[in-house]
């Protein structure tokens, strides 16, 4: 049953791995300089949230005002090219609620 809520085709699954691996590599900078993590979490967001975006051309669907690759790259039934907007808006309520 849970295989049939996760759905997924093509490039889906970068959704969940492009912040994990940015997340990981921002901490590990940030420490490595000598910087504060402050920032990291809400870089991750919107660092994220640009390369789920153009990954799946989602700038195309901007400029022809239509979904290009419909159904083709989903998690979730979601198309990956939408998940960017979630990533944004937690990256600016990040921001917005840190110390």
């Amino acid at each position: 049953m849970i295989l049939h809520l996760i759905q997924r085709r093509g490039k889906g699954g970068w959704v969940l791995a492009i912040p994990l691996i940015c997340g990981a590599i921002l901490f590990i900078l940030a420490d490595a300089a000598g910087l504060g993590e402050k920032y990291a979490r809400p870089a991750t967001f919107f660092i994220s949230a640009a390369i789920v975006w153009f990954f799946d051309k989602g700038h195309q669907l901007l400029h022809y005002g239509r979904n290009i690759n419909k159904g083709q790259n989903t998690l979730m039934w979601i198309d990956m090219k939408f998940w960017a907007i979630p990533f944004a808006v937690a990256g600016a309520i990040s921001l917005a609620v840190m110390e």
